[in-house]
């Protein structure tokens, strides 16, 4: 469990986050560290991933939220199109929970089409923890209804960590975020049940003066499948606009 918590002591954060950011990565490691296998016996290739998002600018205090997402993934022997709407509340500054829907089509070179349908629902958390340092949690539960009988559920958590010399207004940010898939139950046409994969990312996002940021980083992406285990390297390129 990931506690974020105040206390009457004033401690100095330069002494102390540090220590704090290792502790909650180390804890998201130990998730899946005992499913993954040796680098040699990994399937290993390289994919694309690009993301356009559209979001409506966050209220002061509380107040209804909006995002689209379109992202497109390339790899060797697939395409694939997933498109995310949601709308949420935000319930106080910082803290947003979200009801959404994903759609996605696979488009493989070998064998038919897939598509899957994904309920979800969303809670954020954002807290600026230093002048310079953002760090939020995203927990996202999903109902996932494919090709095939059967409802996978599927809980993510990330972790996302943002640094810019003048924090949350800085034109170019350092980005560092970690996100653990775990399946809820086991159905014949998804990946192993209980550890699903890992993703972590490291990159920059750019504020333009257009209410749209990029951001473009390495991705790497740990999938469970024992057939064997696949790690893809991903360029990733993300465009965000807030209307």
């Amino acid at each position: 469990m990931l506690i974020f918590s105040t206390s009457s002591q004033k401690t100095s954060p330069g002494s102390s986050l540090p220590r704090e950011i290792v502790r909650v990565f180390a804890v998201l490691a130990l998730f899946a560290g005992t499913a993954q296998p040796a680098l040699a016996e990994l399937d290993q290739r390289g994919e694309s991933w690009v993301t356009y998002s559209l979001q409506t600018a966050p209220p002061t205090n509380t107040g209804f939220v909006g995002t689209l997402d379109n992202q497109w993934r390339w790899t060797s022997d697939r395409n694939q199109l997933a498109l995310r709407p949601m709308v949420g509340y935000q319930l106080s500054p910082g803290l947003t929970a979200f009801l959404g829907y994903q759609f996605t089509e696979d488009l493989r070179d070998e064998g038919p089409n897939r598509e899957e349908h994904r309920p979800l629902q969303q809670l954020t958390l954002r807290r600026l923890v230093t002048d310079n340092l953002m760090v939020s949690l995203r927990w996202r539960q999903e109902q996932r209804f494919g090709w095939e009988d059967g409802v996978g559920h599927r809980s993510r958590l990330q972790l996302r960590l943002m640094w810019g010399p003048n924090g949350p207004t800085s034109t170019v940010q350092l980005v560092l975020w970690h996100e653990y898939f775990h399946n809820l139950n086991k159905v014949s046409w998804l990946r192993q049940s209980y550890f699903d994969q890992d993703r972590t990312f490291v990159g920059a996002v750019v504020q333009t003066p257009w209410n749209t940021r990029f951001e473009l980083g390495y991705l790497s992406i740990w999938f469970n499948d024992n057939k064997p285990d696949q790690l893809s390297h991903c360029v990733s390129f993300v465009a965000t606009t807030e209307i």
